[in-house]
């Protein structure tokens, strides 16, 4: 992603709007996510219900040193690939950026 300007002088979050369908927390129960900036890991959220969610994360200005950054999310479990979809299921994201605050 590309960082924004000034970031080391302002607070940056990372941002992801996602939802969690009702299949997964019917056989998971719950899915914790993380996310991490330029190796930097920031903290996760437990998602219990279905819904659409906004994944906010304060990131700290020594991830950002650069132009871009290289962001990773990951579920703590997910949905096995099965008969109707051969992918592993977790949740839907929908847009993912910094913001200033």
């Amino acid at each position: 992603l590309r960082v924004p300007d000034n970031a080391a002088q302002k607070q940056v979050e990372l941002q992801m709007k996602c939802s969690v369908p009702d299949p997964i927390i019917q056989k998971l129960k719950s899915v914790s996510l993380a996310a991490s900036v330029n190796g930097v890991p920031l903290p996760p959220v437990t998602y219990t219900r279905p819904g659409e969610y906004l994944f906010s994360r304060q990131v700290p200005a020594k991830a950002l040193g650069g132009e871009t950054a290289t962001v990773e999310f990951a579920l703590d479990k997910a949905l096995a690939p099965g008969t109707l979809d051969s992918r592993e299921l977790g949740v839907v994201a929908s847009t993912i950026g910094f913001e200033w605050k």
